[in-house]
């Protein structure tokens, strides 16, 4: 049997014959609390190097591999060895488990681009973005290829592409139009919440859940759905600034006192009946303010309202480069900023001189 315990490693390790003496986890634990469960966690391996050697020589003999391997089961290992390693580990765990949804019961080779076809289909009904279908279709393709050389031949889904979409620049608000947004909003603390979310870029529920334990000093270091982030409050324009002034003056007593504490408990635990009632209330000033409703109609929503019209201005109005604002608003790539964007992202080039310094009352 060529099972052995590697120094270091908390797994079952296996010497594949016939290889040169090639070594490869079995990915099976060897330490266990009981000697009844380490007899166990020794089967399993055995049974992982036994398929390993079957697939090997099928390997040899020019057999395709497929193992069978669920993608119930895959999914798994890979989120154990790969998600948790990675940046973007909290949302990819959400696109995970929509993709186990429909994926679950079918084996890696299945996967193949009609099923795929069909799961788009799905998506696309439910009213998804093509742009969150592709990322979806991303993190598929990553899947598949992990697997290769082990449970298959090549991804099934390897020629697949995401769907090229141009997107008009969303409506965005500018200094002229928030005067009349703020005049029009009634509740204080959504009017400070959107002062906020312009000068931080950070998403809705970011705001909403925001601590002081997450305040240090000059800076905001907020756990996103992309990971940790740290958000200025000293510049580099007046609307960290104003975001700095509206956060001091809410400063809570406690660590885990939050700045926003009204809508907090509105939203803790009922979070989608406190969504309509905070969105019907931004929607009725949006109204009032005589500008459009939804992006449907080229209209605004609270994110393109605050995070989308946050990095517009700040390139617009204040004369930041591209690369400045994405680092400000977290976006990992200039492609996916220009998807909330209401400027042509390709078209931009160099800055151009900010604005006189305005106070919002």
């Amino acid at each position: 049997m060529g099972l052995f315990v590697k120094p270091g490693s908390p797994f079952w390790w296996m010497l594949l014959e016939g290889t040169g003496r090639r070594r490869e986890s079995t990915g099976i634990r060897s330490d266990a609390s009981t000697s009844e469960k380490r007899k166990e966690l020794r089967l399993q391996a055995e049974e992982v190097y036994h398929a390993r050697m079957v697939q090997l020589a099928r390997g040899r003999v020019g057999l395709p591999i497929d193992t069978g391997e669920t993608f119930a089961h895959f999914s798994v290992w890979y989120e154990t060895h790969h998600t948790a390693k990675h940046r973007s580990a909290p949302r990819e765990r959400v696109i995970l488990a929509r993709l186990r949804a429909h994926f679950d019961p079918m084996t890696l080779a299945e996967i193949r681009p009609a099923r795929w076809k069909e799961y788009e289909t799905a998506r696309l009904a439910d009213g998804v973005a093509v742009s969150t279908i592709g990322r979806e279709l991303a993190v598929m393709k990553t899947i598949l290829g992990a697997a290769v050389g082990e449970h298959l031949d090549v991804s099934p889904l390897a020629h697949v592409k995401r769907k090229a979409i141009a997107l008009p620049p969303k409506r965005t608000l500018t200094l002229s139009d928030e005067k009349k947004i703020l005049k029009a909003i009634t509740d204080d603390e959504i009017r400070d919440l959107y002062l906020v979310g312009v000068g931080t870029l950070l998403r809705q529920m970011n705001l909403i859940n925001l601590q002081r334990r997450e305040h240090d000093r000059t800076r905001l270091i907020v756990q996103t759905k992309t990971g940790p982030h740290q958000v200025p409050l000293n510049g580099p324009t007046m609307l960290q600034e104003r975001a700095a002034l509206v956060l001091k003056r809410r400063m809570p007593n406690t660590k885990d006192g939050y700045f926003f504490p009204k809508w907090q408990k509105r939203f803790d635990g009922k979070r989608d009946s406190g969504n309509a009632w905070f969105l019907k209330i931004v929607r009725r000033a949006v109204l009032r303010a005589g500008i459009r409703w939804g992006l449907k109609d080229h209209g605004v929503v609270w994110h393109t309202m605050t995070r989308a019209s946050g990095a517009t201005r700040m390139m617009n109005e204040h004369g930041q480069s591209i690369r400045t604002v994405q680092i400000i608003g977290n976006w990992r790539s200039l492609d996916q900023m220009a998807a909330y964007l209401g400027v042509d992202v390709a078209a931009v080039s160099g800055v151009s001189a900010p604005v006189r310094r305005v106070n919002v009352g």
